[in-house]
């Protein structure tokens, strides 16, 4: 019986052909890559050019912003979250960050507006959100809660929990304890316990 007559030959042989085949996928590979980096180095480069040489940025960051679902708004979202978010951005960056699709990216543009701007336009937005919550809102307070967290604006945090403290509905209560266990020390400096 002849070597190549014999399955497990010709497994051998199926073997080897893939082999070969993944070395020329993987010449594709690498160019395929290669595109991509110089794809990704345009990409940097005109970031830039748009960081250097717009007249005026936010404008055209809000209206992209507005585009819901948009290549467009993702581009605007991640450019906010790479560079300083201008303080005019706010509301809307507010409202991004409290949707699932949005936060990660939204919470970290916010976090790029100079802390000073940032602590007392957030102040503002957030004393008129705060006064619409609703008790049947518990996400909503949940994605306040994070946002605050994560920009460490305790005394907005605190005034959040005491709300939700308050609150008649038990599921708005629970992100009041979660808020007082997680971060009561951080609340006690601010005089709330």
């Amino acid at each position: 019986m002849a070597l190549s007559s014999r399955p497990w030959f010709e497994r051998l042989n199926a073997t080897a052909d893939q082999v070969r085949e993944k070395r020329v996928e993987s010449s594709d590979d690498l160019t395929l890559w290669t595109a991509y980096v110089e794809a990704h180095r345009e990409m940097q480069r005109q970031r830039f050019e748009f960081y250097k040489r717009s007249q005026d940025a936010t404008t055209v960051l809000r209206k992209a912003l507005a585009e819901h679902h948009t290549e467009n708004e993702h581009a605007a979202l991640t450019y906010a979250k790479d560079f300083v978010a201008d303080v005019a951005l706010l509301p809307v960056l507010v409202e991004m960050a409290m949707t699932v699709r949005y936060l990660p990216d939204a919470r970290h543009a916010i976090a790029n507006i100079p802390r000073p701007q940032l602590i007392a336009a957030l102040e503002a937005l957030f004393n008129t959100k705060l006064q619409a919550l609703q008790d049947t809102d518990d996400d909503y307070y949940a994605r306040w809660a994070e946002l605050l967290v994560h920009l460490q604006a305790w005394p907005m945090l605190a005034r959040l929990a005491e709300r939700a403290r308050t609150s008649g509905n038990p599921d708005v209560q629970e992100i009041a304890t979660w808020i007082t266990t997680e971060y009561g020390p951080m609340l006690a400096l601010e005089g709330w316990t």
